[in-house]
Order: C-alpha cells, then structure tokens, then sequence
C-alpha cells in the first residue's frame, strides 16, 4: 500500500513537464516495483502455482496504472495515456517473468544441493 501511495503522490503533481523518456523510465520503475511486491505478496499469502501469481501481479499493477491514468485526468496539467497503460503492463510483465525466473532458478539450486 505504501507504494502505491508513492504513486498517487506522485501522479498528484501538476503539469510534470521533462522529456518524455523519463516519464516511461518513471512508469518502468514504478509499475515493475509494484508488480513486484504484488509477487512477493502473493506468493507469500496464498498457494497458487508461479505462473497464476504472476498472472494476477501483472493484473493488479495494470489495474492500478489504470486507475492512475484516470486520477491523473483530475489533476491540473495532467492528461490520461494510454500509452502510459501500455508501459505500466510490460513493466509489470517484466519484473514479473525476472522474479518468477529468479524464483525457479533458487527452487532448482536448492534441489541440486538437496540431491548431493
């Protein structure tokens, strides 16, 4: 909850201006850290299989971009963008993939030294 909160705030701000590659690195950031703890969660709290908790990680951050996308249409300066949807999506995809790989890859190392 407390980077989503981050997120609102930041979305909060009026007219943020600066070239457009750091909005989509800011988005990068943000939706695939998000993404993240949504993984990290889920994987904690319940026993669905790697591939459903990445799923729903994946959904709830695109979700969530969504949901920015329309605060940001209330904000002075700010215009919802799909375009942002799109980068919040494959961010959270990404980090997604990266931590259920990095999960396998632990699970397999940990069976090989289970095995020896």
């Amino acid at each position: 909850m407390g980077w989503m909160g981050i997120i609102f705030y930041l979305s909060s701000q009026t007219g943020a201006g600066g070239p457009e590659w750091q909005a989509v690195v800011a988005h990068i950031v943000e939706y695939g850290v998000l993404s993240t703890l949504f993984l990290i969660a889920i994987r904690q709290t319940t026993g669905m299989a790697d591939a459903a908790a990445a799923g729903l990680a994946i959904g709830l951050a695109t979700l969530y971009g969504i949901s920015d996308e329309f605060h940001q249409s209330m904000v002075p300066g700010r215009l919802p963008d799909s375009f942002d949807v799109m980068v919040d999506l494959l961010a959270a995809g990404g980090a997604a993939g990266l931590i259920t790989l990095f999960y396998r890859v632990r699970a397999n190392a940990n069976e090989e030294v289970v095995d020896s």
